[in-house]
């Protein structure tokens, strides 16, 4: 009975151990450039939130929310502060489109990314495109 019992504390302690270093592996800044017109920067933060801003010519895009990690697929949701407010008299208004310096709120809605190696690849994306691959920043 002991040696069931120290093979279950093993087990959970190793699995413990795997999921601390997963997070590890996952936490910190990512970047995605696809050209000189457009960057993306992640950040994954040990508490479970995370933190996106993306730049491109004509405008900046921000969001926060929460990740989690299930089976190697990371998800993130944006909270629900960044979901878009229903416009009042659309027809009526007319159209504003932002400038470089205007900041856009977006939600991400259960964007999904996988590691593979040392690099997050957007393998289900509603406001990423699908090919976005984001890699660690060179360290200086």
């Amino acid at each position: 009975m002991g040696t069931i019992r120290n093979f279950i504390l093993a087990f959970f302690g190793l699995f413990l151990l795997t999921q601390c270093n997963t997070k590890r592996e996952l936490t910190g800044e990512w970047k995605y450039t696809n050209s000189i017109w457009y960057s993306s920067e992640l950040t994954l933060q040990d508490n479970g939130t995370f933190q996106f801003h993306d730049q491109g010519c004509n405008a900046q895009k921000f969001s926060r929310g929460k990740w989690t990690n299930a089976n190697g697929i990371i998800q993130l949701t944006s909270f629900d502060a960044f979901k878009p407010k229903e416009q009042i008299d659309a027809v009526d208004s007319f159209p504003v489109f932002p400038g470089p310096n205007d900041t856009i709120r977006v939600y991400l809605d259960k964007i999904q990314l996988q590691l593979k190696n040392d690099t997050l690849y957007c393998i289900s994306s509603n406001k990423l495109p699908e090919e976005a691959k984001f890699h660690r920043p060179a360290k200086r």
